[in-house]
């Protein structure tokens, strides 16, 4: 279990002591940076040069700032409202007015469009790099420290932690840091709770025991930043109408952050309910003209099969194509499932045709080990059931052998085996939120 502080300070000295003065600090995309731990190790390299300290991270949020007394009296008021308490890492604040200390530098693989356009640090730091890369450079830029915001809940009287809002790279570099720890490098990792920061499961999920230290402290609590949507123009919205008919049911959706794909969830949900307005809209644009390329590309009915999402960025407007029924398609992390299901197998639902189907696609056709506990995990067989030398055993405790091309074997096996639905779909892939 890691070393609780409820003092970002005394985190900071435990972290010191184990590290030494040459820090490289890396922190995830966005909102997932502890802000309040990262302005300690920035305010000590600050006031001691003997500190040399390297942010390595991406998208550093800052609230906007005005310009001049003017401009304040009417932006502060409202950034008070929008951004509430929200704690700005101050090495990103110096980093814009170009005035990190010599003994900083940091590292941006992601910036906000135009923030930092007068900042010669910033650009001359950048890192041009995709997220299949951000862990390599990671290491490669020699960290030592990895800090991250968690949401922390408690089950049964324990500790459970969550990567919550950025699970991406930080997910990417565990099973690397036991490997790159040695004698004479060492690699502390450090959590801070934050109780606004939402508890999400899956791969988001970390032990507790991953952590060297923690810090859990109320105190350390603030607003998340959250900015407002934009309006959608005119012009925004026909670009959605037309977007959304070129979504094809049963696909595969990408939705980025900004007005173009608010416009296009708009338009998706006019499509799926209230389809006869969002074809009067078509229509009025032109759609007519494109009418080939609807047809093979797209369609203008509502969704029957529903999409899925796979995104960089789980932005909020999934939630309401969610909510609305379009986005329920569900993906299995298994090759297997998606085979089945590709191959134009009726649905989620089992029966004795499911595992002729399954064989006809390429599983077994006698199940091995590996393949049958995927297909398990998966719904297709009863966890009450057990695999061993090829053949099943039924709760029952009849062994049948695990031959799916033999149709007694697969009447046995459907009888006395089979779930009753497909299980631990996702409908939705992403990296981060903010």
């Amino acid at each position: 279990m890691p070393e609780v502080f409820d003092d970002v300070g005394h985190c900071a000295d435990a972290v010191l002591k184990r590290v030494g003065t040459r820090v490289v600090l890396a922190m995830p995309l966005g909102i997932g940076k502890p802000n309040p731990l990262a302005n300690e190790f920035y305010r000590r390299a600050r006031l001691d040069p003997a500190i040399d300290l390297t942010i390595v991270t991406a998208l550093s949020l800052l609230k906007p700032a005005a310009r001049s007394p003017l401009e304040g009296r009417l932006l502060t008021p409202l950034v008070e409202r929008v951004f509430g308490s929200y704690v700005e890492p101050d090495y990103a604040r110096a980093m814009h007015d170009d005035a990190l200390p010599g003994n900083v530098r940091v590292i941006e693989f992601f910036l906000a469009p135009g923030a930092f356009l007068r900042s010669r640090q910033a650009q001359r730091h950048y890192l041009s790099a995709n997220y299949t890369h951000v862990a390599r450079e990671v290491l490669a830029r020699g960290v030592n420290v990895i800090a991250h915001l968690v949401a922390r809940r408690t089950v049964n009287g324990e500790m459970q932690l969550s990567f919550g809002s950025n699970p991406d790279v930080t997910v990417d570099l565990l099973p690397l840091i036991e490997s790159e720890r040695t004698p004479e490098r060492d690699i502390v990792m450090v959590g801070e709770t934050h109780a606004q920061m939402p508890f999400m499961t899956g791969r988001a999920l970390v032990a507790p025991g991953r952590f060297d230290f923690l810090i859990d402290s109320a105190r350390y609590d603030y607003d998340l930043f959250g900015p407002p949507n934009p309006p959608l123009g005119t012009v925004d919205h026909a670009i959605g109408v037309y977007a959304s008919a070129l979504v094809r049911d049963g696909g595969t959706l990408q939705v980025g952050i900004g007005e173009m794909g608010d416009s296009l969830v708009y338009a998706l949900l006019l499509r799926h309910q209230q389809n006869a307005a969002w074809r009067s809209a078509l229509a009025a644009l032109g759609a007519p003209n494109a009418a080939a390329l609807l047809a093979a590309t797209g369609g203008e009915a509502p969704f029957a099969s529903g999409l899925y999402a796979c995104t960089e960025m789980f932005v909020d407007q999934l939630l309401e194509l969610h909510r609305a029924g379009i986005l329920r398609r569900r993906v299995y992390e298994s090759l297997l499932i998606e085979r089945l299901l590709s191959s134009g197998s009726p649905g989620e639902r089992l029966d004795e045709g499911t595992l002729g189907a399954l064989a006809a696609t390429g599983a077994g056709p006698v199940l091995g080990g590996a393949e049958f506990a995927e297909l398990k995990a998966h719904g297709v067989f009863r966890e009450d059931v057990e695999f061993g030398g090829g053949r099943v055993r039924a709760r029952g405790g009849e062994w049948i052998a695990a031959d799916l091309a033999d149709p007694a074997s697969r009447a046995r096996l459907a009888l006395e085996c089979l779930g009753s639905a497909l299980s631990n779909g996702q409908v939705l892939h992403a990296g981060f939120f903010l």
